[in-house]
């Protein structure tokens, strides 16, 4: 993963709090909507990453969307990062927290670029060559 320290951090702690709780599945259904949330409202992702507005104004902001919407876990995690002034990070964080997911459960994610388009016996070659680096 190629995430800041701090983002990796956060991430982790979460994942951990939901393993704790025995919440897994849901704070994973919590980040996948979360992740659509941002991403369908560039209002909400702007405003988040705002550092000029106060924490507490983030605080509210979110525990007013999500309040009942999510896991008492995810929405007290989404207030820490609000109170840490880490609100910012949110995209990034469940960008983490998907990676972690995907992780344990053997899923990993490859992007090859190529300067010409591949044909498909090209690109078949490609995933068996990712699939033996796996192993």
């Amino acid at each position: 993963m190629k995430a800041p320290e701090v983002v990796r951090r956060y991430a982790t702690t979460l994942l951990e709090a939901a393993a704790e709780t025995g919440a897994e599945a849901q704070v994973q259904a919590d980040v996948e909507r979360l992740q659509a949330t941002l991403q369908s409202s560039a209002e909400l992702s702007s405003c988040l990453q705002n550092r000029l507005i106060e924490p507490q104004v983030h605080r509210a902001l979110l525990a007013s969307l999500f309040a009942g919407k999510v896991q008492p876990l995810t929405l007290n995690f989404l207030l820490l990062l609000a109170q840490r002034r880490r609100a910012g990070l949110l995209s990034e964080v469940l960008v983490a927290c998907t990676e972690f997911f995907d992780a344990r459960r053997g899923i990993v994610n490859a992007e090859v670029r190529s300067a010409i388009e591949l044909s498909d016996e090209q690109r078949e070659t490609r995933v068996r060559e990712l699939l033996e680096m796996l192993e």
